[in-house]
């Protein structure tokens, strides 16, 4: 599924009606198809339904709506919520009611008034900000005028390029979205605000949406059938990847542990680990199928630039090369990562502590000769490009984007809407996942699925969009068992079988 941006929104709009269709016809398309999403539900004959019309093209949806609803026997109630239309196309849609309905300014909130329908016409895609109180006074009212609110595009109060909501924003059953789904149907809170999300054709040419570079999309089982095909019958371990991971320290030892688990539950044919001592007993308890590449490491229990010959030795033949989880924050350790960085021609997924280091040495990626996946949550974020993990938040989409292209590299941008962006401008946002996975471990499995991706040669993009499902519906299926609170790292790996089964891959 595409979802889409206002500003995309606004130029698919654009080339619409420069190439003959007009925005009040897109408009009159709008209002239709809304109208008969609602009579295919509902049977509209002596049912009361309220329309809230904002003075914008919103509005004019809404407008459109009530001439047909009362067309076709509703007992149309029409609140004007802001005064008389402003846009030209609004205009002509209240022109166009001719006496079938009379709109009535709303000056101060409605009381007693009880609905079967509500329409939510005031905001659409251009609300920003904080609700006023006469909003706020007037959504908490319509909430409870009614049993069933539609929104038109999107909930008045929620923004579509975010998702964040303002205080008071009218909670709908169902949005009817317009051309595409709009940013907000994924991106947490907004999506909890939209109910049931039907995108409704207004006669913009599937083309024109196509050809927008802003346009995000989202994965689903379909996406990933398509994407990640079946193991050959007739492949071996050497075909179905060769994956280098230098993680782990003896402070952080499960890391590495997690990490290794989820790859081989992934399908890597041959995992080479290399570690310290310590970690590597862990691993060949936990994990017996991890080739292990033993290594000396410092006196801090992390591994130091005398490792590098016998490290390198380890990576030998690897088609990805994962570096970062647990592996500690020495001096020593951020040498390594440097030199790895440099000299490893294929995939590199930096996660974690390989993120801390690449953050005190930016210029290290300028070394890269092979595609490059950086794995931050927000905080990491936060460190790598000096702005506070608040504001990376508010708008992940644009942030990871942004710097995809700045470092040339796949972001995959990891939180409660995650996004993933690759420097040609390719987007997603993951819809999986929840509250279960927001535990330390939890990154070092993620790690794990897309590494071995890689590995498997999958493209950097493409691993990490499905990387992020898989890791995401891991965490679902767990949490459906035993409660979000209860679900942790270790039980993820597990779970990836069940769902490679399902999907038939």
């Amino acid at each position: 599924m595409k979802l889409i941006d206002t500003a995309s929104m606004k130029e698919a709009e654009r080339r619409a009606d420069a190439a003959g269709l007009s925005y009040y016809q897109m408009m009159e398309n709008a209002g239709q198809a809304a109208f008969s999403l609602l009579a295919g539900r509902f049977s509209l004959p002596g049912r009361r339904v309220c329309l809230l019309c904002g003075r914008g093209n919103n509005g004019g949806d809404a407008l459109v709506m009530a001439r047909l609803l009362a067309g076709a026997g509703a007992e149309v109630c029409l609140y004007l919520t802001d005064g008389a239309p402003r846009t030209a196309e609004a205009k002509q849609a209240l022109q166009n009611l001719a006496g079938a309905v009379s709109p009535a300014p709303l000056e101060q909130v409605p009381q007693g008034e009880r609905f079967d329908l509500l329409v939510d016409g005031v905001y659409g895609t251009g609300f920003r900000g904080e609700l006023d109180p006469f909003h706020r006074t007037l959504f908490a009212w319509a909430r409870g005028a009614a049993p069933f609110v539609l929104a038109l595009d999107i909930p008045s109060g929620v923004e579509t390029d975010t998702g964040l909501v303002a205080d008071g924003a009218l909670r709908a059953d169902l949005t009817a979205a317009f051309a595409a789904a709009k940013q907000a149907a994924l991106l947490r809170p907004g999506r909890e605000w939209m109910g049931e999300c039907a995108v409704l054709d207004i006669g913009i040419e599937e083309g024109q949406l196509a050809a927008l570079t802003r346009a995000a999309e989202t994965a689903d089982e379909g996406y990933l059938r398509a994407q990640l095909a079946p193991l050959s019958p007739l492949s071996h371990k050497g075909t179905n990847g060769r994956l280098a991971a230098v993680c782990g320290s003896d402070l952080y030892r499960g890391a590495a542990a997690l990490a290794a688990e989820a790859a081989l539950r992934t399908g890597v044919g041959y995992l080479t680990l290399c570690s310290t001592e310590r970690v590597c007993q862990l691993v060949s308890l936990r994990s017996p199928e991890t080739v292990l590449r033993p290594l000396s490491g410092g006196e801090e229990g992390q591994l130091c630039p005398g490792d590098l010959p016998d490290l390198w030795a380890g990576t030998e033949g690897a088609d990805a090369l994962l570096i970062g989880p647990g592996l500690g924050r020495s001096d020593g350790a951020g040498e390594l990562v440097g030199e790895l960085l440099g000299r490893f021609a294929g995939p590199v997924l930096v996660d974690a502590d390989g993120l801390y280091h690449l953050a005190r040495h930016p210029q290290w990626l300028a070394k890269r000769r092979g595609p490059t996946v950086l794995t931050p949550h927000l905080g990491e974020m936060a460190r790598l490009i000096g702005e506070s993990a608040g504001e990376i938040g508010k708008n992940p989409l644009a942030c990871a984007t942004r710097w995809a292209a700045e470092w040339g590299a796949v972001v995959l941008l990891k939180g409660h809407n995650t996004a993933i962006a690759g420097p040609d401008g390719a987007l997603a946002v993951n819809p999986t996942g929840g509250a279960g996975l927001a535990k330390a471990g939890s990154g070092d499995t993620l790690s794990g699925i897309l590494a071995a991706l890689l590995a498997q040669g999958t493209p950097p993009f493409v691993a990490a969009v499905c990387a992020a499902w898989l890791h995401g519906r891991a965490g679902d299926l767990c949490q459906a068992d035993r409660s979000a609170r209860s679900t942790l790292p270790r039980d993820l790996p597990g779970r990836l079988g069940d769902i490679f089964a399902q999907l038939g891959i």
